[in-house]
C-alpha cells in the first residue's frame, strides 16, 4: 500500500490530514482548469474563439475571462458552468476514479511519456519505456579535464585543487 494513500484508504474514524485534503483539492482544481483551458485552446484553434468573443458569450468583461484563463483558481461551479458553455457549449460529466491501487507517482509515466510510447508503436518503432534505460544503465560521468602540471600548482609548490591535493596524501 502506497504509505501516502495510507491514511485515505483506511475507512476509520481517523480524519484525513488537512495537507493531504488540500493536496487532493490543488489536483482537482489543476485538473478543471487544464480542462477547460484544453477546450479553449481547441475553440480558439479551430473556430476562432478569442478570449473577448467568450467574455461577451457568458455576460463577463474580457479582464475576467482573462484571468479566469490565466491560471487555476478558485472557481465556483458556477464558472466552471458557464466558461464550458461559453467555450464548447457542452456540460461537466462528473466522474471519479478511487485513490485506491493506484501506482507510486514516481513510476506512472507523465502524459508526454506515454503520447511519445504511443508515436513509436504507429511507427513500428521502439516500445521500451522511457525510464527504463535509465533505471537499468549507470549514471556515467564525464571525468574532469585535468590542467597541465606547471599550471596546477601554487607558488608554493602546492596542488592547487581538491583532488590533486587529496592524491598527493
Amino acid at each position: 500500500m502506497n504509505s501516502f494513500l495510507s491514511e485515505i484508504e483506511d475507512a476509520g474514524d481517523i480524519p484525513i490530514p488537512s495537507g493531504k485534503l488540500a493536496y487532493f483539492q490543488a489536483r482537482l482544481k489543476n485538473k478543471l482548469y487544464t480542462h477547460v483551458l484544453k477546450k479553449f485552446l481547441e475553440k480558439e484553434e479551430n473556430d476562432g474563439l478569442t478570449k473577448a468573443k467568450l467574455a461577451r458569450r457568458i455576460g463577463k468583461k474580457p479582464e475576467v475571462v482573462n484571468r479566469l484563463l490565466g491560471a487555476p483558481g478558485n472557481w465556483t461551479l458556477e464558472t466552471v458552468s458557464d466558461l464550458l458553455i461559453g467555450i464548447a457549449a457542452e456540460e461537466l460529466e462528473p466522474r471519479s476514479t478511487p485513490v485506491a491501487g493506484r501506482p507510486d507517482r514516481n513510476y506512472a509515466l507523465p502524459f508526454w511519456a506515454t503520447s511519445a510510447i504511443e508515436e513509436d508503436q504507429v511507427t513500428n518503432q521502439s516500445t521500451q519505456n522511457p525510464l527504463e534505460k535509465t533505471r537499468s544503465e549507470p549514471a556515467t560521468r564525464k571525468a574532469p579535464s585535468t590542467r597541465p602540471a606547471e599550471m596546477s600548482l601554487r607558488r608554493d609548490g602546492a596542488p592547487s585543487n581538491r583532488a590533486e591535493r587529496m592524491a598527493n596524501q
